[in-house]
């Protein structure tokens, strides 16, 4: 798997104190959650395209990821280079034939895959629900964040799943460029009800 230095938690204290970057990340902390609305992208240019322009905004981050997740779903090869335009570099391998330019790791790959393949966990994230049997609406996806905190560029979006009974943190990482890219996704990958 690809080193992924942004997944590093910093250690408490042994006296229960809290060290520098967590009271950062607690003051930087917004727990309103909020809706963020999208819409499935299939066309890999478009995909780069309008995540570029919202890439200055953490949930756009991950709402694109769960897109190209999605798209994953139905073209792996589509679906990776979508996740590797939105995806943290520690994820990522030059591949000249990839349309990015990029591949995940082997071991992210695998994750990715097995992402896709549960296709009810990234709907259950998208509007999706066990009662609807995670049908979604693909020009009305609907992201819903209960918490977003940050420590410089480091940043964790919580997002909601409706076949959860707890939320789903998204560690994100600013680049050079302003724009965040999704850090860690493991635990989105998990399984929802059926």
């Amino acid at each position: 798997m690809g080193k992924k230095p942004a997944d590093k938690k910093p250690a408490s204290s042994p006296k229960g104190v809290a060290t520098k970057k967590e009271t950062e990340v607690a003051e930087n902390l917004d727990t309103g959650s909020r809706k963020v609305i999208g819409k499935i992208i299939e066309d890999f240019n478009e995909f780069k395209a309008k995540w570029e322009k919202s890439a200055k905004d953490p949930a756009q981050s991950v709402l694109f990821f769960l897109v190209a997740v999605y798209n994953h779903e139905k073209d792996q090869a589509k679906g990776e280079a979508m996740a590797t335009v939105v995806l943290a570099k520690s994820f990522l391998v030059p591949d000249p034939k990839s349309r990015s330019g990029f591949k995940l790791y082997q071991g992210d790959r695998t994750m990715l895959d097995n992402m896709a393949s549960m296709s009810e966990v990234v709907r259950s994230y998208l509007g999706g629900t066990p009662a609807n049997r995670y049908k979604i609406d693909p020009q009305k996806l609907v992201m819903m964040v209960v918490s977003a905190g940050f420590s410089g560029n480091d940043g964790t979006i919580t997002i909601e799943s409706s076949g959860k009974d707890y939320a789903t943190p998204i560690n994100v990482v600013k680049n050079e460029s302003g724009q965040w890219k999704v850090a860690s996704f493991a635990p989105a990958a998990t399984s929802v009800k059926k």
